[in-house]
């Protein structure tokens, strides 16, 4: 069952937002758009002048949060009862598009692994069929733009 219509999920939000197999959605505002990696730093012995900077392995999930859009279905349910039932995290892939003026994507994100960690929902309005959601914080492993226009 569809409760919000594409165009009215696109209706003045140029971001869309889909998280397989947990929700799609639109939204005005997105937050944290970064990919950080952990770096560390490692005096070789000898005669170097400077010391090494080097990756470190990821030990915390990166943040993105949405905010002010509508959704096709409820984030967190799957989710949660999948977590009840199975006692472990459910994590999907998701894709950030952002939308020009004329509703044509101009850069897409993507990560391989996330999981929706808080939501809060305006007041229920029934003027609209939608969720209005006033920000989701999705949990992922990392954001990587996958298509640049321009």
């Amino acid at each position: 069952m569809t409760m919000t219509s594409g165009s009215e999920m696109r209706l003045g939000n140029r971001f869309i937002f889909e998280m397989d197999g947990v929700f799609k959605g639109g939204f005005s505002k997105v937050k944290r758009i970064e990919r950080k990696i952990p770096r560390f730093t490692y005096m070789e012995g000898g005669r170097n002048t400077h010391p090494l900077i080097l990756a470190q392995q990821h030990t915390e999930l990166q943040q993105l949060v949405l905010e002010k859009g509508f959704i096709e279905k409820n984030p967190m349910l799957k989710s949660m009862h999948n977590e009840l039932v199975t006692q472990k995290q459910v994590f999907s892939s998701g894709t950030l598009m952002v939308l020009d003026e004329r509703e044509e994507p101009v850069r897409i994100f993507s990560f391989d692994l996330g999981v929706v960690s808080e939501w809060t929902t305006s007041d229920l309005d029934s003027i609209h069929a939608g969720i209005i959601i006033d920000s989701i914080t999705v949990h992922h492993t990392g954001l990587v733009e996958v298509f640049k226009d321009r």
